[in-house]
């Protein structure tokens, strides 16, 4: 009994971000000579949600097709193996980041898909009959310059022995941005003040956020996810802390119909001054774990044909 042909694409990462190269290779595995009229790939973007027990609300962008092979030959056949068809995808297109991930609030739960997907389609004949199709899910994540550490400083006024002091404050991030599971590591500085002003207690707060346009109606949740409290370091008035970022932690998207994004919340309390709380945004993507996928071994290796260059 013939064995049904099958359709493979690998990409050459896991992530991307607008303007890279999305570089891969239609793999089109048959264990017996056949025609096939066309192959095309097609690019589209998916947002579904639902909220609560609402019904599922789904918009889809108009796919972007390219022709990836195709035979006006009806008497010419693919032969029995792997055939290659490699290609490449130039993202012009502004992509701020895809999700998928269930989201639970004090009043609201939500269960949203911002995707991008690459669908692969096998046409039979002229008639566009369609043999096979495949939809592979591509990840974005938002376009980072550099992952350097991040700096925020600020000056304000305390009372100290009824009298006004003015004094300079820096907060130290290790990164700008961080992985689902990853430790955000901060520093808490007193950088200058004309009183002696001293930390006595820090404590630090992650909380996801969530901005989502519905049909009807705009909803915007907030909830504390981790909390940790500082410790003091070796040198003078420095306070750290170390925040755990749980795994469920979703990618950041920030398109105008949906925003996940995430940020800290400091807290200090000095020694003889009121205490004051700053707020720092900071950024965080799901680490994509890349499985190999298998291919038949027991088909020969077939043709690879010249590599497709498109723009999307």
């Amino acid at each position: 009994m013939k064995a049904d042909p099958s359709l493979l694409i690998e990409l050459n990462k896991s992530q991307y971000k607008s303007g890279d190269t999305i570089k891969g290779v239609l793999i089109f595995s048959t264990s017996y000579p056949i025609y096939i009229h066309k192959i095309q790939i097609k690019l589209y973007k998916e947002f579904t949600y639902t909220i609560n027990s609402e019904k599922l609300k789904k918009k889809r962008s108009p796919d972007t097709l390219f022709d990836l092979y195709e035979n006006e030959l009806e008497f010419t056949e693919l032969s029995i193996g792997n055939h290659s068809f490699p290609f490449e995808i130039k993202v012009k297109k502004e992509i701020k980041g895809t999700a998928n991930t269930s989201l639970y609030f004090l009043n609201n739960a939500f269960a949203i898909k911002n995707q991008i997907f690459l669908e692969s389609l096998v046409y039979k004949n002229k008639n566009d009959e369609i043999l096979l199709k495949e939809a592979n899910e591509i990840h974005f994540i938002n376009k980072i310059k550099c992952n350097k550490p991040s700096i925020f400083e600020m000056e304000f006024s305390y009372c100290f022995c009824l009298f006004y002091s003015d004094c300079k404050l820096r907060v130290n991030l290790d990164k700008e941005v961080y992985y689902s599971g990853e430790t955000a590591n901060l520093a808490i500085e007193v950088l200058k003040s004309n009183q002696p002003i001293k930390i006595k207690s820090v404590f630090v707060e992650l909380f996801q956020n969530v901005f989502l346009q519905s049909d009807n109606k705009i909803y915007k949740e907030k909830k504390l996810i981790s909390k940790t409290k500082g410790y003091s370091c070796q040198f003078n008035n420095l306070y750290c802390a170390d925040v755990k970022i749980p795994f469920a932690v979703p990618n950041n998207v920030f398109e105008s119909y949906l925003s996940l994004s995430n940020h800290v919340q400091v807290s200090i309390v000095f020694d003889r001054a009121l205490p004051i709380t700053v707020n720092k945004n900071i950024y965080i993507y799901k680490e994509v774990i890349k499985l190999p996928k298998l291919s038949s071994d027991s088909i020969i290796r077939g043709v690879t044909l010249p590599k497709k260059i498109f723009k999307y």
